[in-house]
């Protein structure tokens, strides 16, 4: 499935779920100020199941299921050996663009996060995506 059709689905969903009030997931009543989700929990679960399956599958197909780091590659079926990792820190930056994410193995997205210097390593393994941010 594309990541299009992911999104589309997702977006589905919530027209299926939701009704005036009530949390689109669980169906609680909504909270004062909250539209679709009565929760963080809520809201996140939605993320995760449809928006970030789709951000992946696309920037897993963009870079081939090839680790953009060491080079190894992968096929279509093993991609959960693959992982897509934000360039620029997510807590810092809330950078979810195409631009900002690279697929990574799971031995080189560990590298990443036990590295306090995540740029110097990247650069190290001259990874294509760095320039995108004057590496």
């Amino acid at each position: 499935m594309n990541a299009k059709a992911l999104w589309q689905m997702g977006k589905q969903w919530i027209s299926d779920h939701k009704k005036e009030g009530f949390c689109a997931r669980c169906g609680k009543p909504l909270p004062p100020r909250r539209r679709v989700w009565c929760s963080d929990e809520c809201r996140d679960w939605w993320w995760n199941t449809f928006y970030w399956s789709a951000v992946r599958y696309r920037i897993l197909k963009r870079d081939n299921y090839t680790c953009q780091i060491c080079g190894k590659e992968l096929s279509e079926s093993d991609c959960n050996e693959l992982t897509v990792h934000h360039i620029r820190p997510w807590c810092i930056y809330k950078d979810n663009s195409d631009d900002n994410m690279i697929t990574v193995c799971k031995a080189c997205h560990a590298q990443l996060h036990t590295n306090d210097n995540w740029r110097l390593l990247l650069e190290a393994k001259k990874c294509k995506r760095l320039d995108d941010f004057g590496g």
